[in-house]
């Protein structure tokens, strides 16, 4: 193979990271990317959630379950389908040669805390009897990912923005 002339169609990037608690206390969690909504998967027997996107899937799973691991191992990573996503955050990677250029790695790392940043999680540990009436319509539509998605209207909007620093 020349490594040169290989082409990329698309590439997988993640991170693993140890956590000091259950994985499942994230997973149960999650709400939603940029008001798109994780489904759950299983393939191979492993389930994981993911986020599709025009041009990148957000993956999330339990690394200790895949591995049987004796501590818990959160892993987040994003698969880029088009590779211009890639271009428009200034990563040249083009071609298979292109994963040996060291300076990459530091632009991806940034993409996945961007990305990750972006994420909504709930926290269902919060006992809805112990809310006021506007606390918890507050807490209930904060945890709707349709509430999340991008609003066309400023009025919509404002409101959102409104409910975000509520929330």
């Amino acid at each position: 193979i020349d490594t040169a002339a290989t082409l990329l169609n698309n590439v997988e990037f993640g991170v693993n990271v140890v956590l000091p608690f259950g994985v499942h206390i994230v997973l149960d969690n999650l709400i939603s990317y940029k008001g798109k909504e994780f489904g759950y998967e299983v393939e191979d027997g492993i389930s994981y959630y993911q986020c599709k996107r025009t041009k990148f899937i957000i993956k999330i799973y339990d690394k200790t379950e895949q591995f049987n691991l004796p501590y818990n191992v959160l892993r987040f990573e994003i698969k880029v389908t088009a590779m211009q996503y890639l271009e428009t955050k200034g990563i040249k990677l083009r071609y298979l040669s292109d994963l040996l250029n060291m300076a990459i790695y530091e632009p991806l790392g940034n993409i996945l805390t961007e990305v990750f940043e972006e994420i909504l999680f709930g926290d269902n540990t919060i006992n809805e009897n112990d809310l006021t009436t506007r606390e918890l319509e507050t807490y209930l539509r904060g945890s709707n990912p349709k509430t999340w998605k991008p609003q066309t209207e400023e009025r919509e909007h404002k409101k959102l923005q409104r409910l975000a620093y509520e929330f």
